[in-house]
């Protein structure tokens, strides 16, 4: 099995979901994108970030069973999301289902 190793990004741009002026895009106000994939082999997984967000960021987070061509049987559900990393919920759970995550807040 590989590992994949979780990137860390910025970006010049500013999102309107977190904060900006009246939902306009503010050039200058950085963007910080964080992403992974982890193994979820149990009902509950924490994940971490490889660095602490300065404000709470939105994730969002996506299966992927690897060999299995089929649909997953329940849906992965955020239960909580900090500056530091999130925790996923699910009866999802095997050696080759991933959780692949994508993270974006305002520096």
């Amino acid at each position: 099995m590989s590992t994949v190793k979780p990137a860390v990004h910025t970006s010049e741009h500013k999102i309107p979901e977190l904060g900006s002026k009246h939902g306009a895009m503010v050039p200058g106000d950085a963007l910080e994108f964080q992403g992974g994939a982890a193994n979820k082999n149990t009902g509950t997984l924490q994940i971490n970030f490889p660095r602490a967000f300065a404000h709470p960021p939105v994730v969002t987070i996506s299966p992927y069973w690897a060999g299995q061509g089929q649909e997953v049987g329940h849906t992965d559900t955020l239960s909580s999301v900090t500056t530091t990393g999130f925790t996923v919920v699910s009866a999802n759970q095997a050696a080759n289902y991933y959780v692949m995550w994508l993270a974006v807040a305002n520096k």
